[in-house]
C-alpha cells in the first residue's frame, strides 16, 4: 500500500491537480481542511487526529514537552556545553518553549504516524507539501520520521512550496477599514513619535526603559516615548546544515548543536550590542511584552546578574487563570524578575517563585474607548459565534484535540440553524485552522462570515447573544460588549477554581451540546449580567491609587 501525507490545504488543492501522475492507493492528513477537500472531491483521506484520544493526546504532550527540557538542561550540564563557540550561550535558553512544542508535536505526529502504518500495511509513504515548526524544520521533521517509523516505509518524493496568494482587493479594504479605527491613529501616533526621537534625539541621554518589540499589550501601556528606547524584533535562523546519527538521543543532540552554532555569531552580537545600549543610555529595566525568542532569552540571561530589572507583560487570556502552568513557566516566567498579570494567583507566584503584580490588561483601556457597552442593542444580527482555531496534532495545546473541537463546531452552527435568528460567525480566512469557514459555506451560506477583530464584529452586528467555543483572550471582549456570553468548557480546557466561580456567577458556562438547545429557545428574553466584578478583578487596567504607583514605577522610574 502507497499512501500520500498531504499537510495544508493548499497543498491539497495542488495534489489534487496533479493525482493522475502519482502512483498511491490512499490519502492521510493531519488538517481537518485537507480532509473535507478530498472528501468534498470524492477521495477518502484519512485524519491522524482520530487515531489518539484526549488523555493519551494530552499526556504524551506533557511527557514530551517535559523531556525535551530535561535534554537541555543536561546538555547544558554536560561536555556538550563545551561544544558551543561562544561563552554565556545555553541550550535550555536558546530551544526552551518553543523546541519542546515542536519536539512533542513531532512525537504526537510519530505516534499516529506509527499506528496508520500498521493498521493499514502501507510500505510506502509520500510527503506532499511540507511540515515545519518554529526551532525545527522540514529537514528534522522527515529525517527524525524516517528514522523512528522505518527507512523503509517513510520515503520523501514530493516537496511543494506555495506562493502565498494576496487580494489586492481585501488588502485595501482592510486598510481603508483601519483608517477609521482608532487603534490605527495608535499605531501611527506610535510610529511617529517613535520616529521622532530617533531622529531628534532628546537633550538628555538617560532613557529609563528598553522595551523589545514586539509590544502586544504594552502598545497600549502609558509609556513615554522621551523615556524609553524599542528594540526591533531579534531573528533566529533555523537552517538545516547538520550532521545525521544513527540514534534518535544523538541526532537531536546533533541538531541542536549545529543550529545554535549558526548562530552564535549573532547571538554574541546581540548581547553586547544591548549591553552598550544599556550602559550608553543608563537603562534601569527591560520590558518584554511577548515571551523570549532563542535570541532574546540568551540576552536576558547575560543580565541575570547585572541591576537591570525585567519586567514580563502578560499577553494573553491563558495565564494565571488555567490550570497548566508549565509552558508559561518555560515562556515568560523563568526569564524575568517581574511578571504584569492581568489577574494574581498565589498559587502560580509561590509555584514560579516570581512577583506577580496583578495590574490588569493594559488593553482594556482601549477597549473601554471602543464603547462596545454603548452600542445600539437593537440587533442586526442575534448572534455572534467566535469559534477559536484548530491547531494541528504538530503545534500541540494542552486542550480538546482537533477533530473533537472541530465536531463541537459543526453542532453549533447546526443549532443555530434550527432557530429563526440572523448569525454572525467572526473567523479568520486560514482554512487550516479554521475550517469551519467551509463548513458554513457549503451547508448554512446565509450564516454572515466577518474576517475582523472580534472589537469589529462586535460593533457591526450588535449581537444579542455571543458564543465561545474556547476559554482564552477571546473571552475579554465580548465581557465588555454587556451581552448574553455562552462559554463552552470541556474537562481539558478548565481554568482554576476562582476563576471559574466568578466565571460561574456572569457567563452562562456549558458542557453539553443538548444545552445550548434549550438555551436558543429562551435567549432574547435573557437579563444581561453585570460583568463588572469578573472585568475588574481579572482583566481591567486598576485605576486605584496603589495600581497608579506601581504604573509609574514601572514607565517614570
Amino acid at each position: 500500500m502507497i499512501a500520500v501525507f498531504v499537510s495544508s490545504y493548499e497543498s491539497a488543492k495542488s495534489f489534487f491537480n496533479s493525482k493522475n501522475k502519482l502512483k498511491f492507493d490512499c490519502v492521510v492528513t493531519d488538517k481537518i481542511s485537507v480532509k473535507d477537500y478530498f472528501e468534498d472531491n470524492d477521495i477518502d483521506c484519512f485524519l491522524l487526529s482520530n487515531l489518539i484520544d484526549e488523555k493519551k493526546y494530552i499526556n504524551l504532550f506533557k511527557k514530551e514537552y517535559l523531556n525535551f527540557n530535561k535534554l537541555l538542561i543536561k546538555m547544558d550540564q554536560s561536555t556538550y556545553a563545551k561544544t558551543i563557540k561562544a561563552k554565556n550561550i545555553s541550550f535550555y535558553n536558546t530551544f526552551r518553549h518553543l523546541g519542546n512544542r515542536d519536539f512533542a508535536g513531532l512525537k504526537i505526529l510519530e505516534f499516529t504516524f506509527n499506528k496508520y502504518l500498521k493498521k493499514n500495511k502501507i510500505s510506502k509513504l509520500i510527503f506532499f507539501g511540507n511540515i515545519k515548526g518554529i526551532i525545527f524544520g522540514k529537514k528534522f521533521y522527515f529525517n527524525l520520521l524516517k528514522k523512528n517509523l522505518n527507512q523503509k516505509i517513510i520515503y520523501r518524493n514530493i516537496d511543494v512550496e506555495l506562493p502565498i496568494k494576496i487580494s489586492f482587493s481585501k488588502l485595501f479594504y482592510k486598510m481603508l477599514l483601519n483608517l477609521f479605527s482608532k487603534r490605527y491613529y495608535l499605531q501611527l501616533s506610535y510610529f511617529l513619535k517613535k520616529k521622532i526621537t530617533e531622529f531628534y534625539p532628546i537633550k538628555s541621554n538617560i532613557k529609563n526603559i528598553l522595551i523589545f518589540e514586539p509590544l502586544f499589550d504594552l502598545f497600549y501601556s502609558p509609556y513615554k516615548v522621551s523615556n524609553t528606547l524599542f528594540h526591533k524584533e531579534l531573528k533566529f535562523n533555523n537552517s538545516e546544515n547538520f550532521v545525521i546519527k544513527k540514534k534518535e538521543n544523538e541526532y537531536l543532540k546533533s541538531y541542536l548543536i549545529n543550529l545554535l552554532n549558526q548562530n552564535t555569531a549573532y547571538l554574541s552580537k546581540s548581547v553586547n550590542k544591548i549591553k552598550e545600549i544599556i550602559k550608553k543610555y543608563k537603562i534601569k529595566r527591560i520590558l518584554i511584552g511577548c515571551d523570549p525568542n532563542p535570541i532574546l532569552s540568551n540576552i536576558l540571561n547575560n543580565l541575570s546578574n547585572s541591576k537591570i530589572e525585567v519586567i514580563g507583560c502578560q499577553h494573553g487570556g491563558g495565564y494565571i487563570t488555567q490550570n497548566y502552568d508549565r509552558e508559561h513557566i518555560d515562556s515568560d516566567y523563568n526569564f524575568c524578575d517581574y511578571f504584569l498579570s492581568y489577574g494574581y494567583s498565589k498559587q502560580v507566584e509561590n509555584k514560579i517563585k516570581k512577583k506577580i503584580v496583578d495590574l490588569g490588561s493594559f488593553k482594556s483601556k482601549f477597549f473601554n474607548q471602543l464603547d462596545l457597552d454603548k452600542h445600539n442593542k437593537v440587533s442586526e444580527s442575534d448572534i455572534l459565534f467566535i469559534p477559536n482555531e484548530i491547531t494541528p496534532i504538530i503545534s500541540p495545546t494542552t486542550e480538546i484535540i482537533q477533530n473533537k473541537r472541530y465536531e463541537l463546531q459543526k453542532k453549533i452552527c447546526k443549532n443555530l440553524n434550527e432557530i429563526e435568528s440572523k448569525v454572525t460567525v467572526k473567523a479568520l480566512n486560514n482554512l487550516d485552522y479554521f475550517p469551519i469557514i467551509k463548513f458554513i459555506q457549503k451547508n448554512y451560506n446565509y450564516f454572515n462570515i466577518e474576517y475582523c477583530t472580534i472589537g469589529q464584529a462586535i460593533k457591526k452586528v450588535k449581537p444579542k447573544l455571543i458564543i465561545l467555543d474556547y476559554l482564552g483572550s477571546t473571552l475579554f471582549e465580548p465581557l465588555y460588549s454587556q451581552t448574553n456570553v455562552i462559554l463552552f468548557l470541556d474537562k481539558y480546557n478548565m481554568p482554576k477554581k476562582d476563576f471559574l466561580n466568578q466565571l460561574n456567577k456572569n457567563v452562562i458556562i456549558i458542557n453539553d451540546i443538548k444545552k445550548l438547545k434549550k438555551i436558543l429557545k429562551s435567549y432574547k428574553s435573557f437579563k444581561i449580567p453585570n460583568y463588572k466584578k469578573i472585568i475588574d478583578v481579572y482583566y481591567n487596567l486598576g485605576t486605584d491609587r496603589k495600581n497608579k504607583n506601581r504604573i509609574s514605577k514601572i514607565f517614570n522610574g
